[in-house]
């Protein structure tokens, strides 16, 4: 009991840690039980931060602040319309063509390593077998989860 009681008093006898300490742990529990409302207000909050950059050097050049925040507002827009009508279903596209692609290849990667695993001699080939299921249904469920990630997300 006698060293939690030292412990407490070496490290929360500063005001200044516990204070921190205290709005970290508020601060989390907030994030937690709004983090469904938050989430545009802080994702606003970072692209705001990081459009001001952009609007910093437009006006170092000796444009007005108005006007350089319509033209990073421009751009801003652009990217996402062209992220939106050209990247993502262009993505999307791609992604559709490799899934069914997508076994071949994991069948000529599981071929390469069993060769390789038989040539080196070291497991036997049960333990070759038995780690290239492994990897298969690794594999599988891991793309199966990609997919339904992307197209949820899309």
């Amino acid at each position: 009991m006698q060293v939690i009681k030292d412990w407490f008093q070496r490290n929360l006898s500063n005001q200044q840690l516990v204070i921190l300490l205290t709005l970290i742990f508020v601060g989390f529990i907030i994030i937690y039980f709004t983090g469904d409302i938050l989430a545009p207000v802080l994702a606003s909050i970072v692209i705001a931060y990081l459009l001001q950059s952009i609007v910093r050097k437009i006006q170092y050049i000796k444009v007005p602040r108005t006007i350089a925040v319509l033209i990073t507002f421009a751009m801003f827009s652009a990217l996402v319309l062209f992220l939106m009508f050209y990247i993502i279903p262009e993505l999307s596209v791609q992604i559709t063509q490799l899934v069914p692609q997508l076994p071949d290849m994991i069948e000529k990667g599981v071929l390469q390593i069993q060769s390789n695993l038989a040539a080196s001699q070291i497991i036997s080939e049960e333990q070759v077998i038995e780690i290239t299921n492994s990897i298969k249904t690794e594999i599988a469920s891991y793309g199966q989860s990609l997919v339904v990630s992307v197209s949820s997300s899309i």
